[in-house]
């Protein structure tokens, strides 16, 4: 399966102000606006790949080989939670691109996200070739910040507080250790199936 982001989140899960003030960034202090916010994107990105999954809602698309070979095959949507399915599209055995009608799958929102055939349907034939059948989703806890869970915001600001202050590779003369620990246990809440790295 590959999987593809059609529509980046609008919003990221912590604000500017909410990264400054756990890297301990006071006052008006400007200067490093644009290093922070990129930080938040990466550490936001980081935890995604960390625990396989979506925060703040976005539009995926996951590509598979064909449906699946019995009637109560299921497609597994990665990145949970799954909030809905835009689309279902493929290459018929002509190669000709369809979309498959709504009403032949019904959807299941838990973790993983599945789509599964309605009663008495049966999956179309797709053409044998990679990338053969295409699901447009949205994934994630919400369009808004509040809807993200407290501890994947808490890891977010942790890896941009770390970040910022040892913008190095590597560091070299001191005692200091990394806590890496720290990221991964609080990761743990939140990792999923076996798309987590």
């Amino acid at each position: 399966m590959k999987i593809a982001i059609v529509t980046p989140p609008a919003i990221e899960p912590v604000t500017l102000a909410e990264a400054k003030l756990h890297a301990r960034i006071y006052g008006d202090l400007t200067d490093d606006d644009a290093l922070v916010t990129s930080l938040i994107v990466a550490a936001r990105e980081k935890l995604e790949a960390m625990t396989s999954r979506s925060f703040i809602s976005r539009t995926l698309t996951a590509t598979f080989d064909g449906f699946p070979s019995c009637a109560s095959g299921v497609l597994r949507l990665p990145y949970p939670p799954l909030q809905s399915v835009a689309s279902i599209t493929y290459a018929d055995e002509s190669g000709a691109a369809q979309t498959l009608d709504p009403s032949v799958y019904t959807v299941s929102d838990g973790t993983p996200g599945l789509v599964m055939l309605a009663n008495g349907k049966s999956w179309p034939a797709a053409a044998k070739q990679i990338a053969s059948v295409k699901v447009q989703f949205v994934a994630g806890y919400g369009a808004t910040a509040d809807d993200v869970p407290e501890v994947a915001k808490l890891i977010i600001r942790i890896l941009v507080a770390s970040w910022f202050d040892r913008r190095e590779a590597t560091i070299s003369g001191t005692i200091i250790a990394d806590v890496p620990w720290t990221v991964a246990a609080l990761a743990d809440a939140l990792r999923w199936g076996a798309y987590a790295r």
